[in-house]
């Protein structure tokens, strides 16, 4: 369900004329069916290429020369062509950095790992409603025979850094969407710093003009001109 709700958006949002699918591993192939059934809505107005089978180094090279207005899907690949096993989430890596096309996919842990985002499904929201649902079921309020139960754990999620990379305006990005590693600007980063040094800097400006006006009074009792007296005090002086 998390894929196919990701293959439809990234279609249906970022309009392309051509999507690269993959990569997958020599025994993934079910992964081809069921990707051709979520995007046979598109099938008329998309070109689609399936890449697998191919070891990881000839797969990167394919990436790194995509025509324009081309979106890479990335699904897992824990096996290559040539038998190299891989962990998933460090070949997104690697597939979005040669990719000289936008990469998305449908898991939230590739997101701060290369691809854009997308409608992306959350595995750490599916753990907690399998939490809840083994609490419930062992405080007796739910059946313990075995369930299957849909719930809605996808959601809107953008790395604000690929946005940048790829001119991607958050503008376009539908309403609800969540943008994670924006960067801060050096008021956010160091307030704190920030504050302390201008209230500082005040202070000494403060304390610089106090003495300015005390230097002034000063030099004008030496002189004995416009000295502030009452008339009573000036009578007194001049006595």
């Amino acid at each position: 369900m998390g894929a196919r709700s990701a293959n439809r958006y990234t279609a249906a949002r970022s309009r392309p004329n051509r999507l690269v699918f993959g990569p997958w591993g020599r025994r993934q192939r079910r992964y081809i069916a069921q990707a051709k059934i979520d995007f046979s809505f598109y099938k008329e107005r998309l070109d689609f290429q399936y890449l697998t089978g191919l070891p990881l180094q000839d797969l990167l090279t394919e990436l790194s020369h995509l025509p324009p207005q081309t979106l890479v899907f990335y699904t897992t690949l824990f096996r290559d062509g040539a038998g190299a096993t891989l962990v998933p989430r460090e070949a997104v890596e690697r597939v979005s950095a040669a990719a000289n096309a936008p990469t998305y996919g449908f898991l939230d842990q590739y997101v701060g790992r290369g691809i854009v985002g997308g409608n992306v499904s959350s595995l750490s929201a599916h753990g907690v409603e399998m939490a809840k649902l083994a609490l419930r079921v062992l405080a007796g309020t739910e059946a313990s025979a075995p369930q299957v139960s849909e719930v809605a754990t996808n959601k809107l999620l953008f790395d604000w850094r690929q946005l940048q990379r790829w001119g991607i305006s958050e503008s376009k990005l539908p309403a609800g969407s969540e943008i994670w590693f924006r960067d801060s600007s050096a008021w956010e980063q160091y307030k704190p710093q920030i504050l302390a040094i201008t209230a500082a800097i005040l202070a000494q400006a403060l304390l610089i003009a106090c003495c300015m006006n005390v230097n002034t009074a000063a030099q004008t009792d030496t002189t004995g001109t416009d000295v502030c007296f009452t008339p009573q005090e000036r009578t007194s002086a001049a006595i």
